[in-house]
C-alpha cells in the first residue's frame, strides 16, 4: 500500500511540473518558488551548451578549393625539367610539405620587397601558418595527366643504396614523369580571389627548385600569375 501511495505522489508531481512548463518556459520550475528551492543546473546541462571543438582530422583536412589550386598548378606542367620531354605522369608527395625556414616569407622578402608589403603578405602568412603541420593528400586532383601519390619515405628509398644514382631507378619506375613534387598548404586572401602555394620539385642530381607560386581566380578558374623563387639546383 505504501509503494502504491508513493507512485501516485510521484505521478502527481510529474503532472504538476509538466503543466507549469508553459508558464515558466523552463524545466518546469516556477519562478515564485523560494530561491533556495531552485535546483542548480547540472554540469552535464552546462557543458552541453558549449560549442564542441572540431576533431583534429576535420580541422586539418585539405579543402576542395585547395585541390583546385593544386590542380591549376599541376595542369601547367608540360615538359620535364630533367630531359625536356613531354610529361605523361605526375608523381606527388602524398603529404603536404612544411615550408623550410630558408624559404620563409621573411627570407625571400629580403630580395623582393613586393612580398613584404601589400596584399601578398597575408597570403604568405596564411600559407606558412597552415603548413606548420604536414597532412595527407587524397586522389582529389582534377588534372589531365596520370598521377601517383608517393610517400616521402618511398621516394627516399631510391637513394639509400645508390645515392644520386637512384634517379635512374626512379625514372625507370615512373617513366615520363617530371620528378617528385611536394606541395604546401594553400594560403588564401579573405575573398578567396588570390592564393599562394610553396612547391618544391626534385627531378635529378642537378635538377630541382623551390618556388612560391601566386594564383588569381579569373572567371571561376585559378590562374598562375607569378612565382617567387627560393632555391634552384
Amino acid at each position: 500500500m505504501k509503494v502504491y501511495t508513493l507512485l501516485l505522489c510521484l505521478l502527481a508531481l510529474d503532472v504538476m511540473l509538466v503543466g507549469s512548463a508553459e508558464k515558466t518556459g523552463s524545466l518546469g520550475i516556477r519562478r515564485d518558488m523560494p530561491k533556495m528551492m531552485w535546483p542548480e543546473p547540472s554540469l552535464n546541462i552546462r557543458l552541453s551548451r558549449l560549442p564542441r571543438e572540431l576533431p583534429k582530422s576535420q580541422k586539418t583536412e585539405v579543402s576542395p578549393e585547395e585541390y583546385a589550386v593544386y590542380s591549376a598548378y599541376l595542369n601547367g606542367i608540360e615538359i620535364s625539367p630533367n630531359d625536356g620531354k613531354a610529361v605523361k605522369l605526375i608523381v606527388i608527395n602524398d603529404h603536404t610539405t612544411i615550408i623550410e625556414s630558408s624559404c620563409s616569407q621573411d627570407n625571400i622578402a629580403k630580395y623582393n620587397q613586393r612580398i613584404a608589403k601589400g596584399e601578398l603578405r597575408p597570403l604568405f602568412e596564411s600559407s606558412q601558418a597552415r603548413s606548420k603541420e604536414s597532412v595527407s593528400l587524397s586522389r582529389l586532383f582534377n588534372i589531365k595527366h596520370d598521377y601517383v601519390l608517393l610517400a616521402e619515405s618511398a621516394f627516399a628509398d631510391f637513394f639509400k643504396a645508390k645515392d644520386l644514382d637512384g634517379w635512374e631507378d626512379f625514372y625507370k619506375k615512373y617513366p615520363g614523369s617530371s620528378g617528385y613534387i611536394s606541395l604546401s598548404r594553400v594560403g588564401f586572401n579573405t575573398t578567396f580571389t588570390k592564393a599562394i602555394i610553396f612547391r618544391k620539385q626534385n627531378c635529378g642530381s642537378l635538377c630541382g627548385s623551390g618556388d612560391h607560386i601566386l594564383f588569381e581566380k579569373v572567371d571561376g578558374k585559378w590562374k598562375d600569375i607569378g612565382r617567387f623563387n627560393c632555391w634552384m639546383s
